[in-house]
């Protein structure tokens, strides 16, 4: 007779344990019980079932991204990018990374909230955080009048149940301390209060119940997410409750001064190049276009910029002039100066 245990090591999902041994030398964290869910897909629908799937065969363990030792010299590439969050980055990102560093595990954010304007570039620098550091990465728009389902699944109760955002980015992550935005949390609830994002959250940000975080789909699978870095975009503090944001960290962002958003938009226009890899004639940015560009937010500065660039390879301009839109009427306005 075979026992519970040799059956678990002769599964997939056991061999795919084994394999992952390894990782334990660099630093693993254990996602779930294996021996726990051999059975745990009777019952469950097709769409589900498959996503479970994944799960075994990912394995229960997960990389713990460690820090670079070059971490400083990364955060001050960061703020050269993202002067606005020049605070949150000295005040708070550097000492977590020198805690972490120092103790030889990965970076582990408290919960925040990024605060400010649309287009001030919250999500962006997150996103950017995220490549610094050899981070996963995910994003979730909370606005949804059925956020609470999108992000932790549906009931298996119901006919199209299947597991929410969260959960399928862990069976295709293989780290564990990942970065898992939410944006508009401010907006969250707002167009139809019975699927009430806020207590779904709550169990997300309390370590005793991170620690067996169950999806909506397979209630009895728990899972051990205490390792992701969740981070959370609003435009106002307004409407958000009381208990939810006293657990987070909140950082207000302000908008770029007409003197950084000048040198992001310069930045941002070099990247572009690069990413498009344009040949060295490529279409120049005036400095009268930086000093238009300056005046609009991040987001909208990348958006004409595209626009521009596009524009001008098409009609094999030699540079590039960003045209300001009306306010009331936010256009997205370009033109290209033929040269000779």
């Amino acid at each position: 007779m075979i026992n519970a245990g040799d059956a678990f090591e002769r599964s997939e999902m056991g061999a795919s344990m084994l394999r992952k041994q390894s990782l334990d030398a660099i630093g693993a964290h254990q996602l779930f019980d294996a021996r726990k869910i051999l059975h745990m897909s009777e019952g469950l629908n097709e769409e589900t079932k498959i996503q479970f799937k994944k799960l075994q065969q990912s394995g229960p363990l997960r990389l713990i991204r460690s820090v670079p030792n070059d971490f400083a010299e990364r955060c001050l590439a960061l703020e050269a990018r993202f002067p606005n969050f020049s605070d949150f980055i000295n005040e708070i990102l550097l000492p977590a990374l020198a805690l972490s560093h120092l103790r030889k595990t990965g970076l582990q954010l408290q919960p925040t909230i990024f605060c400010g304007d649309p287009g001030v570039g919250k999500t962006m620098f997150a996103q950017e955080l995220a490549i610094a550091f050899d981070l996963d990465f995910e994003r979730s728009n909370l606005e949804s009048a059925q956020a609470s389902f999108e992000l932790l699944g549906s009931s298996r109760g119901w006919s199209n149940a299947q597991p929410g955002m969260l959960f399928r980015w862990l069976t295709r992550s293989d780290s564990c301390n990942g970065i898992f935005v939410m944006e508009e949390l401010d907006k969250a609830n707002a167009q139809d209060p019975r699927f009430s994002v806020t207590n779904a959250l709550l169990q997300l940000l309390e370590p005793t119940t991170a620690r067996a975080f169950a999806d909506q789909s397979i209630p009895e699978l728990k899972l051990d997410i205490t390792k992701i870095n969740f981070l959370f975009t609003a435009n106002t503090l307004d409407g958000i409750p009381d208990p939810l944001l006293s657990r987070l960290v909140v950082v207000d962002v302000p908008s770029l001064t007409p003197k950084q958003a000048r040198s992001v938009a310069l930045r941002q226009y070099e990247d572009m190049l690069k990413e498009l890899r344009l040949p060295v004639d490529a279409p120049k940015l005036t400095d009268e276009g930086l000093t238009l560009l300056s005046t609009e937010s991040p987001r909208r500065q990348r958006l004409l910029l595209q626009l521009a660039i596009g524009s001008a390879v098409f009609k094999k301009a030699s540079e590039l002039q960003i045209k300001p839109t009306p306010k009331a009427n936010r256009g997205m306005g370009f033109t290209a100066n033929f040269g000779a």
